[in-house]
C-alpha cells in the first residue's frame, strides 16, 4: 500500500503549531503500519484543494501562493 499526505498548514493556537504536529503523527502512523509514502505537500502558510482520481491515482493540488497559483500533478 501506498500513501500521499497533504496539509499541515500553519494555525498557531495556544502557542503550538497544531499543522505541524498533525503531519508529524500521520507520517508516524504510515511508517507504523508499513505503508509507503510516495508523495507529500506538508506545512506552509497556504490552502489546499486535493483532488483526487482512483481510476488512474492522479492527485492534483492547486494552491495560491503569493497571488500565484501553482498546480502539483502526482501520478502513480
Amino acid at each position: 500500500m501506498q500513501a500521499r499526505l497533504f496539509g499541515g498548514k500553519s494555525t498557531f493556537l495556544h502557542n503550538t503549531d497544531i499543522g505541524v504536529e498533525n503531519a508529524r503523527v500521520a507520517k508516524r502512523f504510515l511508517i507504523e503500519n508499513g505503508t509507503r509514502l510516495v508523495g507529500s505537500d506538508l506545512g506552509g502558510e497556504v490552502a489546499r484543494w486535493v483532488t483526487f482520481n482512483p481510476t488512474t491515482g492522479e492527485t492534483n493540488l492547486p494552491k495560491s501562493e503569493n497571488n500565484t497559483e501553482q498546480v502539483l500533478t502526482m501520478r502513480r
